[in-house]
């Protein structure tokens, strides 16, 4: 598994949106690979990135139906010869829209950057020019020729994965802020800490994806429930040891010695 697809998959395990919308980018960067005149990829993405940051009823259906969509693109007639870069693009497109609906929410998002990355490899440079020679050597049935135009494109796709893993954790994501109610309802402990992290912490509005992941990882250390967004918070922006010593008085937080 390339870097990038692993790195959306621990980050649709914790947050599909922003696994989604790192996808919906990934898209973007083939969308120059789509016929003229094709629409469908293009509302593809913007639907992914509209679920993930307005995720409700409607723009999970609208989600849904761009899916549907930029999949049958893929079986529309291209008025170029780069059918195979197309299509790669097309499905790009729809793994993103498909992240935003789909139950298997990690896989679409990953694979949303493995089309890309098949899309830019296969219309690269340097793959036209092993394909140019592949041609040119086919009558001669020269199987150099093909193994050489197989290498170039391994190495477009994997140069592509690449840019893809730079461009998401170049990413951020919006820090999770818990509204009035939810911190009255709260552990007075959980209320102590967000009040302590808050007034130590430099403020900030969003996260690196890495540090996104970090935060999932610290909030399991901390024995904090991720999908409770005032704690959720708290791992978001902690010094891990003070949360855990005012946790720990209020033997709330793991005994570390058994982990």
């Amino acid at each position: 598994m390339s870097d990038v697809a692993a790195l959306l998959d621990a980050l649709a395990a914790i947050d599909p949106r922003a696994a989604t919308w790192c996808a919906a980018q990934c898209a973007r960067t083939v969308l120059d690979r789509v016929a003229p005149g094709e629409s469908r990829p293009l509302a593809a993405v913007e639907a992914a990135e509209a679920w993930a940051l307005r995720p409700d009823a409607a723009t999970r259906r609208a989600c849904e139906h761009a899916a549907r969509e930029a999949s049958a693109a893929v079986y529309a007639p291209h008025p170029s010869s780069d059918d195979v870069v197309a299509d790669a693009a097309y499905y790009a497109t729809h793994s993103a829209a498909d992240a935003a609906w789909s139950a298997s929410q990690g896989t679409a998002a990953a694979g949303a950057a493995r089309e890309a990355a098949w899309a830019a490899g296969a219309s690269a440079e340097s793959t036209r020019a092993a394909l140019a020679r592949a041609d040119a050597a086919d009558e001669a049935g020269s199987e150099a020729a093909e193994a050489a135009l197989i290498e170039a494109r391994r190495r477009a796709v994997a140069a592509h994965l690449d840019a893809l893993g730079g461009l998401v954790r170049g990413l951020r994501w919006p820090l999770t802020t818990p509204t009035a109610a939810e911190l009255a309802a709260a552990p007075p402990v959980l209320r102590v800490a967000w009040d302590r992290v808050t007034e130590q912490a430099v403020p900030a509005a969003d996260l690196a994806i890495d540090a996104l992941i970090d935060a999932a990882r610290r909030a399991e250390r901390l024995g904090l429930a991720w999908d409770d967004r005032v704690a959720r918070s708290i791992a978001e922006r902690a010094d891990e040891a003070s949360v855990a010593v005012l946790l720990g008085r209020a033997g709330l937080a793991p005994d570390r010695s058994e982990m």
